[in-house]
């Protein structure tokens, strides 16, 4: 599922995630909402065929709980990319040269300035493991 993502691919994943748990937050919200102010009328109250009670906050109940399996699924989704970019920006720390380089100048969008600082190379030896990784 993460094997051969980018950096940037992860996050982009992370964004489509959240975005996804926003919405079913917003829905059990929703029906928070639905089940507060005042006390139930005779109309919230259904009877089925069976004769059994079943009312309006009963359903909103069933329904969020549908919504909190898909909410933790997402939050478990969104914290396993989360651990992924970090630990492939350790990985890439680590190695260092050229792949932080290329990482920090087309992921990051970063000047050369910048990266140089970062790295503690030279701007030459940074343009250098750049254009090598780049063949």
């Amino acid at each position: 599922m993460l094997g051969h993502l980018t950096i940037k691919e992860a996050r982009n994943e992370i964004t489509k995630l959240e975005n996804e748990l926003d919405l079913y937050l917003t829905k059990k919200k929703i029906n928070f909402e639905k089940t507060q102010p005042g006390s139930p009328k005779m109309n919230d109250i259904l009877t089925s065929k069976t004769g059994m009670i079943f009312d309006k906050f009963t359903h909103y109940i069933i329904k969020d709980s549908e919504y909190d399996s898909k909410i933790y699924s997402l939050q478990e989704s969104i914290n396993a990319y989360q651990k992924y970019v970090i630990e492939e920006m350790k990985r890439i720390s680590e190695n260092g040269g050229s792949e932080l380089i290329v990482y920090y100048r087309d992921e990051l969008k970063l000047k050369w300035e910048e990266i140089v600082k970062l790295t503690h190379y030279s701007l030459r030896q940074c343009h250098n493991l750049y254009n090598q990784a780049k063949k």
